[in-house]
């Protein structure tokens, strides 16, 4: 675009987020073991034939897939594991030590889903969101509580996102915009 059309060319924002999250997710060691425990215990569970409040699998190409079968299995960590102790299976459930950084994880992971969201409402989004979504995600990730899950977000938001404010477009669309 910029070398052929003499155009400047601002990347889809929603496929970033994506990327930011996922790489994230799969570098933060001690969520990519608990995320694999989740996911055995609703593989496990589903197998049971628990219906209702279904456990959830993810996608590896979906991150938010990730975020709703950790948001599921907190909703029904206490159901599943009183079924699977009624059943007198061997499948381990999780800890409460772990539900705990499930929940945590689930706090720092929303603000990207609530963006991927937000990026995905209009047909075409406007560029003038880049710049108040990003600088509200940093907000938010700065007030949460240190983990590894929220330093490697914070890590890919640098490396993606790092200089959007000194864009002349972005910051012109952001003002000018209604």
């Amino acid at each position: 675009m910029e070398d052929h059309l003499k155009k400047h060319h601002v990347r889809c924002y929603a496929h970033k987020l994506n990327l930011i999250v996922r790489d994230a997710l799969k570098n933060s060691c001690e969520l990519v073991e608990l995320i694999a425990k989740v996911k055995s215990v609703a593989t496990d569970a589903t197998n049971l034939g628990r219906q209702q409040g279904k456990l959830i699998q993810d996608v590896e190409t979906r991150w938010n897939s990730t975020l709703h079968m950790l948001r599921r299995y907190e909703e029904e960590h206490t159901a599943v594991t009183g079924a699977l102790r009624a059943l007198s299976k061997t499948i381990k459930s999780l800890t409460d030590e772990e539900v705990e950084r499930i929940r945590a994880a689930i706090e720092v992971l929303t603000p990207f889903e609530l963006a991927t969201k937000e990026a995905s409402t209009e047909k075409h989004t406007s560029v003038s969101k880049l710049l108040p979504i990003v600088r509200q995600i940093q907000e938010k990730l700065s007030g949460e509580s240190p983990s590894a899950l929220r330093d490697q977000l914070q890590a890919e938001l640098r490396r993606r996102f790092g200089s959007l404010e000194d864009n002349f477009t972005l910051g012109a669309a952001t003002l000018l915009h209604p």
